[in-house]
């Protein structure tokens, strides 16, 4: 009795490892698993058995390692801003928000997989993929584009520019500057990353996004929408202002997201378009052929994300809506002709 039950629990035991093996090799850089922390008996005895198992965001693997960055659901207070991501439970409809911990590469053996979690959007995976390019020098590849938003700070002919808005088209920016220039009165000092700059806000450019750049920093939120009170001469120190101004000001500062990224509205998918005047807009992806109207999104931060559109899916749709003439016919148009662009060349 005793040998069968030995020879069960082998069996058993066999049987894991071939799954955690074919879970390995159908796992992509960019998907989130459970697995045991890859630590020694020792160390792992020092840690709760329930904490034993967490996520890891995969970034490469060979035929039994994967390699990939911790998770959290704590936020570290030692971490800069490209040195860890938020994953939004929101987009995921998960229970708690997670952190990745960029900083951190372990080696996981096949044999402490446990499940696959998630597959992040290719929103997150850009956002993520211009911190490696920060953090490692392109040395990491999510095998996505990095996707140039407001609060990047990017290098065009070893020149530094803050964005302070954009379009699927442009980058409007900023030129600034790491130490005080010479006259000190036409600069404004802006914090970006916890780093300082200098700033003459009249000094504005434009980029195409074809454009060759590096992108060399990328600002917090809230240093995000302290730039533009600086810019538009706020001081929310010295002046009142009533809650309704308040809002209208932080709403100015809202996350830039890719264009056909899928929001989920109950039943409704409404697919993001663009952004005009800090006003984002979409289209309803089941009813724009039949009813075909721009939809402002509002509150689009505390909407799950559902995927991202390919280009010719998206093409194809930005089409439709610029032959049917729909307002805003220039932004549509730009978009198409972006769209064109990226498909045909």
């Amino acid at each position: 009795m005793f040998k069968f039950n030995m020879f069960n629990k082998f069996i058993s035991k066999i049987n894991d490892i071939k799954k955690q093996k074919s879970l390995l090799d159908s796992l992509k850089p960019g998907d989130l698993v459970w697995a045991k922390m890859p630590l020694s008996k020792k160390e792992l005895n020092k840690i709760p058995e329930s904490h034993q198992v967490r996520p890891y965001l995969i970034i490469y693997k060979d035929k039994f390692n994967l390699y990939a960055f911790p998770s959290s659901s704590k936020q570290s207070k030692k971490l800069n801003n490209f040195q860890e991501y938020l994953i939004n439970k929101i987009h995921y409809k998960k229970i708690k928000n997670s952190f990745i911990d960029l900083t951190k590469i372990y080696k996981i053996p096949f044999v402490n997989l446990k499940s696959k979690y998630i597959k992040l959007n290719n929103l997150d995976l850009k956002n993520i993929q211009k911190r490696l390019v920060i953090q490692y020098n392109n040395q990491y590849d999510l095998l996505v584009n990095i996707y140039i938003s407001e609060g990047d700070v990017i290098s065009v002919d070893k020149k530094l520019y803050y964005v302070y808005a954009c379009d699927n088209v442009y980058l409007y920016c900023i030129l600034i500057y790491k130490k005080v220039n010479k006259d000190k009165k036409k600069y404004k000092n802006i914090i970006i990353n916890n780093k300082s700059y200098y700033a003459d806000f009249k000094e504005k450019i434009s980029f195409k996004r074809t454009e060759p750049m590096n992108i060399v920093n990328i600002a917090y939120k809230s240093e995000i929408k302290e730039i533009l009170n600086k810019k538009s001469g706020i001081n929310f120190n010295e002046t009142k202002l009533s809650n309704h101004e308040k809002k209208l000001i932080e709403n100015t500062s809202i996350q830039t997201y890719e264009s056909g990224t899928v929001f989920q509205f109950g039943k409704r998918k409404i697919v993001y378009l663009f952004k005009y005047k800090q006003v984002y807009y979409g289209i309803d992806l089941l009813m724009y052929s039949i009813k075909p109207k721009l939809i402002p999104i509002f509150d689009i931060e505390q909407k799950a994300i559902s995927e991202v559109l390919s280009l010719e899916k998206l093409l194809k749709i930005v089409d439709f809506l610029n032959s049917n003439n729909i307002q805003h016919l220039k932004e549509i148009n730009e978009l198409y002709v972006e769209l064109r662009t990226a498909v045909y060349n």
